[in-house]
């Protein structure tokens, strides 16, 4: 009982005084373009950040295998490297 009754004034104070403020700041314009940007960035993230745990394995195994492998002449260690970092890697 004495958990009802707590809760049910913690939520009376959340609607009273916490969900105003928040309600303004949710509608400010530089937050709503950060959040957007951020949510249309974050399965480039996902893909990229997997990438970069398929090249990165902790087992030498695995690391001696992507090296070994190629395709047309570059490691699929390289190939997995380059989609990770970008440009930034040259293929030699």
């Amino acid at each position: 009982m004495a958990n009802s009754k707590s809760s049910g004034g913690l939520n009376a104070f959340v609607n009273k005084y916490i969900m105003p403020v928040a309600a303004k700041i949710g509608s400010f314009k530089p937050l709503i373009a950060v959040r957007d940007g951020i949510a249309m960035a974050m399965p480039l993230i996902i893909v990229g950040s997997l990438f970069m745990i398929i090249n990165s394995f902790p087992v030498a195994g695995w690391s001696d295998w992507l090296s070994k492998i190629a395709v047309h002449g570059v490691s699929l260690a390289q190939i997995l490297a380059k989609i990770t970092n970008g440009p930034l890697e040259s293929w030699d």
